[in-house]
């Protein structure tokens, strides 16, 4: 087995470590360690934006101009507000007649600004729906399964497993969506 397949196996049974943690309260508070040790290293965890929120917009929750020190990305004071404003963006992509996975990463993430090809599909197999099936985001679980999904192609994976289900439901929660 090479240096590279070792890495990757042992990334996995980390990822899996935490995700399995991250079930229990003294888990949490493990994981919790774990991301403010390593966290700072990945910048969606860092920034307690998972979906990669761009400036610009005066969101709920943003941390204050000092800690904006992301050159790109809105930097929020906690994880469930910057899942909210991805929440938020996403009921506007519906607003706009967006319906379906391949309109709305096509619009998160347009292809001219790098989407990677399987951005998509793998968000839709997350989904478990067709890129072009209608999607109603206004429905808890759609946009749950629609922002891990998002989360897991934007910050990778195993960070993803670093956000809580409690921390996107909670940000599901305060974008309004029932």
């Amino acid at each position: 087995m090479d240096n590279s397949t070792k890495w990757l196996l042992g990334g996995l049974v980390a990822a899996a470590v935490l995700w399995a943690l991250s079930r229990t309260q003294q888990g949490q508070d493990i994981v919790t360690a774990v991301a403010d040790s390593v966290g700072g290293a990945i910048r969606g965890i860092r920034n307690n934006n998972p979906i990669n929120v761009e400036k610009g917009d005066p969101w709920d929750g943003l941390a204050p101009p000092e800690q904006q020190t992301d050159p790109r990305f809105a930097v929020f004071v906690d994880m469930p507000h910057g899942i909210r404003a991805a929440a938020k963006t996403m009921l506007t992509y519906q607003g706009y007649g967006l319906n379906t996975v391949h309109g709305i990463i096509d619009r998160w993430n347009p292809k001219a600004d790098g989407q990677p090809a399987n951005y998509i599909p793998d968000v839709s197999a997350y989904l478990g729906v067709q890129p072009d099936d209608p999607i109603d985001v206004r429905d808890s679980n759609t946009m749950f399964g629609l922002l891990r999904g998002m989360m897991r192609e934007e910050i990778g994976a195993t960070a993803a497993l670093l956000v809580s289900d409690a921390d996107v439901w909670s940000g599901i929660q305060l974008a309004g969506v029932a």
